[in-house]
């Protein structure tokens, strides 16, 4: 049995001996998940974003802090989430506004269709409205939070949820008598936004939970 685990425990070795060679010649390439900028008031953003070409699906305030959080989208993203199975969440980007740290914290879209798009991203559209943000908030710099570009389609939040692309289904039936239903069962102080991305999907962003809800408090 031990003659068996040495040549096992060798192979292993030689397996991570050879990824961190690769890690090290061949770099990965790092994307940010937030553009941080220099804080603004809630009516100044809103302003910015609308002129930038943006949406703005809702405004709400988000953790203890009662930080103001700004949800917008973009004409070439809402089409790209009109996607069945996966893609829909991109239909809603987020701004948190954080007057306690002096900043702004935006989605990354390079990140973030990444992550929900997965095969179906398309880089030319990221960039597109990576630039608009850009022009329209001025001096945007990366954030510390950072994934390698080719593993962030397959990164889980713990070990065990599932991929953006494994879909629960919750209800059948009409798109009218779902969404109808959907309205009224949603509680009022957990509903935050809904947002109609074509005639057979909508968008639905609802408030965490308490325990949840601290994390914004800590990370931003």
């Amino acid at each position: 049995m031990k003659k068996l685990l040495l040549p096992i425990s060798s192979l292993l070795l030689l397996v991570a001996i050879v990824l961190t060679f690769k890690h090290i010649l061949f770099p990965a390439t790092m994307t940010n998940a937030y553009l941080i900028g220099a804080y603004e008031k809630k009516n100044s953003v809103v302003k910015k974003l609308e002129k930038a070409g943006f949406t703005i699906i809702s405004t709400s305030k988000v953790g203890k802090k009662k930080m103001d959080l700004v949800i917008f989208s973009h004409p070439e993203v809402e089409a790209l989430a009109n996607h069945p199975k996966r893609g829909f969440l991109i239909g809603a980007l987020r701004l948190l506004i954080n007057k306690k740290d002096k900043e702004i914290r935006i989605s990354n879209p390079n990140y973030f269709l990444q992550a929900f798009l997965q095969d179906d991203y398309k880089e030319d559209i990221a960039s597109k409205v990576t630039d608009l943000l850009n022009q329209a908030f001025t001096g945007l710099t990366p954030s510390t939070d950072q994934w390698a570009e080719d593993s962030i389609k397959s990164f889980q939040y713990m070990i065990g949820m599932p991929g953006y692309q494994d879909i629960t289904v919750l209800g059948k039936g009409s798109v009218d008598k779902l969404v109808a239903k959907i309205d009224k069962k949603m509680k009022k102080k957990q509903f935050v936004f809904k947002h109609k991305l074509a005639d057979d999907r909508y968008v639905y962003g609802v408030m965490p939970g308490k325990r949840t809800s601290k994390f914004v408090d800590k990370i931003g």
